[in-house]
Formats: structure tokens, sequence, C-alpha cells
């Protein structure tokens, strides 16, 4: 029989140099005991029996401890392999009457993820401009979340990290600040999975995440490699053991055994249900996508695994504008007092009996003539609504300028109060009128248009995923535990095996490839207790629990928006090309004061009250006295019937004022009374 030795050597902490190597006994251990655990640390416990309870602890809090187990026989060399590495995470002591002892409790490199909070910066290095200098390294993160990947001709594209890639992150965070002494076999699982935001977890939680979407891997280490190696395997890369239920001369012998079948893990198909809402300029829409493995399968069969996903969806924000484009007369040869445009401009020109324009002409800053940008002339006016940087129009302001050669006659009872009155000529002659005018490239007319101010894309579907989930359940798991009695716990069950039992009747136990789950070595008694079957802890059920609250997801903005310094944010950016609603031309010849109303024969005019000039006030100079009516119709000095009208030249910009009508007021009651307009003031 082959004989089986365990030496140990320690470092202290924050030392590299170890003990030398000294069988157990030689420590004064005794009793060791190993438990194996699939996601998180296992653990070594040896006793220190009749070590002093209060004595120093012969390795401290933080030592880092090797196991080594070495086999040798007459007829073999001696072969050693490191049986166990880890850092000594307890040092409990015993005190009795009769004895005292001291235990230890040493945890594999597991233990370090489990207390090291994972953390990353947001501008990952592969992003165009990143600059990681400045980027701090946060508690809120983003798993499997987009990352720009070189291609091979130049260039870059987006593809969603894949667990592997995000479990060697977590790998990476923690030896590059603490040298965790552990690597990271290169054939972990690689899968896409949706994205996942996540606060404050450790890197042994980041692999658990992970591994929510494929309940059916393991983890384990390989002690004998330096620093040890973790593996993640799933069940069907796991290499199979077999135990005999009846006696194999040189085998472990069982000593008992519990198994069952669990029907009720089984699911003959997976459904997965994609629920993405699109979002385009404030209106919603629901997507729903499927992926339903097996191919034949419909997803309404009985044990179906059937799960909601929700993705984010397309978020679209759309800019839109309304503009009222009008064209503009370019011609002298034309009427302004029956032209739309020119009376909208120049209201006292439909007063006017006759007008022509006999001169007429435009500029812009730039100088004379009508505005050009890009080879087109702007022929148009903008009158309502906002050019803004993302059409595909320009505007301009111009000062329209026209020399109107015009007559005006006097008001007869019966004429229009708006004109063109058909009295005796009241005035003659030629006016410049300017308007300032915004110019535009759009068409005539009225639009409404609209630009794609930014986009979100939506989180794409993970590719495969409803087969590769259903790998790890579309099977009758079966769970349970047996025991196994040798002479020396030989290790020949492992977390990197999947079980199988032969020598009874039921043919399927041979193939079942249960999931090794735990496995307890007591090293005095050769015995191993073997927990096996799906975890207890994951399961398909858990993966309805993953949030997203948010994503890291494309983004496009429309280059046209950010004409200014501001950041767009999905906004539009206003233009600053607004329609001129407040045009003022020059002055005219003629201003009209209230509305003509025919005086009563049989009363002459008076002048009596306050004149109003297009509704406004006249105040100043040179006054009208008012007094009382010949015919006794006004009473005499009465408050009411005496005032004065005062007129300002200034008023009319220099030119003649005529009045046509004045109110005044009789005993509280204002009327309307002609004035002659044979004489200008």
């Amino acid at each position: 029989m082959p004989s089986v030795t365990f030496t140990l050597r320690f470092a202290l902490p924050g030392s590299s140099t170890f003990s030398a190597e000294l069988p157990l006994s030689a420590w004064g251990l005794a009793r060791p005991r190993r438990h194996l655990v699939s996601q998180a640390a296992s653990t070594v416990s040896l006793l220190a029996q009749g070590a002093a309870s209060d004595a120093d602890p012969l390795f401290p809090y933080g030592s880092i401890v090797v196991i080594t187990k070495t086999t040798a026989s007459p007829a073999a060399v001696a072969t050693a392999a490191t049986w166990f590495y880890g850092i000594v995470t307890k040092t409990p002591a015993r005190g009795t009457g009769r004895a005292e002892s001291c235990e230890y409790e040493i945890s594999d490199p597991w233990w370090f993820l489990e207390n090291l909070v994972y953390q990353q910066q947001w501008v990952p290095p592969s992003y165009p401009g990143a600059n990681q200098t400045n980027d701090p390294y946060r508690s809120h993160c983003f798993l499997n979340k987009w990352i720009a990947v070189a291609q091979p001709g130049g260039g870059l594209y987006f593809a969603r990290t894949p667990t592997d890639v995000q479990i060697r992150d977590a790998i990476n965070f923690a030896q590059t600040f603490n040298s965790i002494p552990l690597q990271l076999a290169a054939d972990i699982p690689s899968m896409d999975i949706p994205l996942q935001e996540v606060r404050d977890i450790t890197c042994a939680e980041v692999i658990r995440k992970q591994l929510r979407w494929m309940p059916d891997a393991v983890t384990w280490f390989d002690y004998a490699t330096t620093p040890p190696t973790l593996h993640i395997t799933r069940r069907i890369d796991l290499a199979p053991v077999i135990v005999s239920l009846t006696p194999i001369p040189g085998a472990p012998l069982l000593a008992s055994f519990s198994l069952s079948p669990r029907f009720d893990l089984y699911h003959p198909s997976v459904a997965l249900k994609f629920e993405q809402i699109d979002q385009i300029d404030q209106q919603f829409w629901l997507q729903l996508t499927s992926q339903i493995y097996p191919p034949t399968a419909t997803g309404h069969e009985l044990q179906a695994l059937v799960l909601t996903v929700a993705l984010e969806g397309l978020d679209d924000k759309v800019a839109s504008a309304s503009i009222n484009v009008s064209p503009v007369q370019t011609s002298a040869a034309i009427d302004p007092s029956r032209d739309g445009w020119w009376l909208s401009k120049q209201p006292w020109l439909q007063r006017c009996t006759t007008a022509a324009i006999t001169s007429l002409s435009f500029e812009t800053a730039n100088g004379p003539g009508l505005p050009v940008a890009h080879g087109a002339t702007f022929s148009n006016e903008l009158l309502s609504g906002q050019i803004t940087p993302w059409m595909a129009y320009a505007a301009a302001e111009c000062i329209v300028t026209a020399v109107v050669d015009y007559t005006i006659h006097q008001p007869v009872p019966g004429d229009p109060p708006e004109g063109p009155y058909t009295g005796p000529l009241a005035k003659s002659g030629s006016q410049t009128v300017s308007v300032k005018v915004q110019m535009t490239s759009a068409p005539a007319g009225q639009q409404t248009l609209y630009s794609l101010a930014s986009s979100i894309a939506p989180e794409q579907i993970p590719a495969n995923l409803a087969e590769t989930l259903w790998q790890s359940v579309g099977f009758v798991p079966y769970e349970g535990r047996l025991a196994l009695v040798e002479q020396d716990c030989s290790g020949s069950v492992s977390l990197g095996n999947v079980l199988n039992l032969v020598g009874g009747a039921q043919s399927a136990w041979a193939s079942m490839n249960a999931t090794v789950q735990q496995i307890n070595e007591d090293l005095e008694t050769g015995a191993t207790q073997i927990s096996f079957g799906p975890p207890a802890h994951l399961g398909a059920p858990d993966l309805v629990e993953i949030l997203r609250l948010n994503r890291f997801r494309i983004v496009y903005t429309n280059p046209a928006m950010q004409g200014q310094s501001a950041q767009v944010q999905g906004r539009a950016q206003l233009g600053q090309q607004t329609a001129l609603e407040n045009s003022v031309a020059s002055g005219s010849t003629y201003q009209t004061i209230g509305t003509y109303v025919p005086a009563p024969s049989s009363n002459p005019p008076h002048n009596v009250g306050q004149a109003a000039l297009n509704g406004g006030l006249i105040n100043a100079s040179a006054q009208i006295q008012v007094g009382t009516a010949p015919d006794g119709a006004l009473p005499a000095n009465s408050p009411s019937t005496q005032g004065s009208i005062t007129l300002r030249q200034s008023d009319c910009n220099g030119k003649d004022l005529y009045i046509q009508q004045i109110q005044i007021c009789v005993d509280g009651v204002v009327k309307n009374i002609m004035v002659p307009c044979s004489s200008p003031f």
C-alpha cells in the first residue's frame, strides 16, 4: 500500500518568505479536514491539540499556508503536489478544565474575491478619446456592457462584454490592487447575456451573477499550479468519474448513498420573451421577440421554462419646427396698394387712390442685392417660425427699400373706412419706404420639418441564449449524497467531475452525470462525503430577478444639433433666425386719426377732446382752441365742451397731418365730429 504524507509551510502576513516545510505532526497539528465547495471559499481546518489557548497563534491571521501531499510506494518514486493553498482566516482557541486547544481555518483564494468590492471605470480604454487618468473607480458598475472592439482593417465596432471577459475583468481588478494569488483558466465559458446594473458587490458576486445564466457551471481550484488556477466549467465539459455500488479491489469503498432524480427541475424547452419598449418622439411601442429552444418546441409544453426578460428599446428624440414662408415681390412693376405683401408691411398704401413702385432695392449685411448662399438666391420671406441649424434651409436679414409714387384723396360718405378714398385730391407725391424682413431659401408655404435629434440604440438580444440556457436545464438532474471510505483520502472525486453510479439495477444512474457541488474529506479516518446535484443557491427561476435599471449603450447625436457649445442631450437647438414680426416702415405722407364719420349738415364741425394718431395720443406744441358752438348745441363754458387738441409735427415724421375725426364728450357721452381736411397742420 502506498503511504501518504502531508507537509506544511507558511509565510507570515505581508511576507513572501516561507518557513521550513514540516509534516503536520511536527507542527503539532492533527485532525485535518478539507471542505471543497463550488462558487464559495473552500477551507481546511487544523487542530493544535494541547496548545495553550492563550498563547500566540502558530499561524497568525492573514498568513499564507501551503499543504503538500506526498505519495510514495515501495515500487514507485514518491510524487508530491500541492494539496491546498490558502490564507488563515480563523484562529479560535478553546479551553476546558481537562484540555486546551487551538484551531486554524485556512480559506483558498476564493476568499480574496469574497472580500474585495468590485469597481470599474466608466470610460473603457478602448473607447476613442478615452482618458482613464481622471476617471475614478466606481462601485456603481455595469456588467456585460458595450465595449469598442478594434477591427482588423481599422476602425471600431461595438460588442457586448461576454461572460468570460467580464469574469476576467473582475479577476484583473482584484490582482491590480491586491496581488491576489490566483490565475484564471483560459477556457472559461463565454456567453452573451443581458447587461446588469449593480452597486457595491464583491468580485465573487460578479462571477456568480455571470453563472446565473448557466446553472450547471461549477468553480474549482487546481492548487498544484503556482499560483492556484481557478477553473469554471459547465456540466457538459466536466470529466465523469465512476463509483461502483459493489466493491472493486483498489477502489474506494462505497459506505452509503442516497440519490433522487429531480423531475421537477427538468425543462423540456426554454422560451425567452424579450420585451423592449421603443420610444420615438414621445410615442411608445411594445416590441416582443421570442427565443425558443429546441427548434421543434413551442414554449407551451408542460414544465417549459418561460422567462420574460426586459431589454432597453429604441429611444429616438425628434426635433420638429413649423415655418410659414411667403414670396417677396422682387419686381418694381406692381401696384403696392393692391399687393398683399406690400400692404402687410405698409398698411397706409391701401388708402392710396393710386400707387406705383418706381424703384426697388435689396440690401443685406454683405452688400446690395438679395441674399445668396450655396449658389441659391433667397426670394422668400419667413413669416413665422424659426430657421434652425439642422434644417436644409438658410436665412438672412434683408432691408427692402422702395420709392412709391402715390395719390391720396379725401374720404367721402360711402368710401370704405380702410380706403381707397374717392373724394377730392388730398395729397400726391413720392415716398421712400423701407422694411426689414427675414429672407430665406425655404419654399413658400407652411410646413413642419423633422430631424433626428438623438438616438439611443436598442439593447441587442443575446444570441442563442435560449439554447445555452436549455443545456443547463434540459435534462433530469440527480441530487444526493454518498460516503466513501479509504485508508487515505485519495481525492478520486473532485469538484471538476460529474458522478455516475454503476453496478446497480438502475441503468440511468450509470449515465446521470450528477454535478459534484461539495466534498468533505477527513484525513484521519479516510472518509469522504460527497454532495451532488444542481446548486442549491442558483437556479433558472433566479433569472427573473435580474434587474437592469440603466444601460451603457450606443448613443447617436445628430452633429448638426451641436452648432453651439452646449450639450444637446436630446433637445433640439432653436434657430436664431426668426420671423421679423415687428418690421417698421418709414413714415408715410398721410396718417389717419380715428375713423371717418359724416357730420350732420346742421352742425358745423368743432375741434374738441383728444386726438389719436394710429391709436396713440398726440401731445405737444401747436394748439387749436375750442369754443362754444354757434347753434348752442354745446353748453357754453362747460368742461365737457371746452378743451384743446395738441399736435406735434414729429409724430408725423415731418409730414403734413390731416384730421378726419375728433372725439368730443358732451354731458358724459362721447361723440364723433368731422374736421375739414382742406388745410394740413
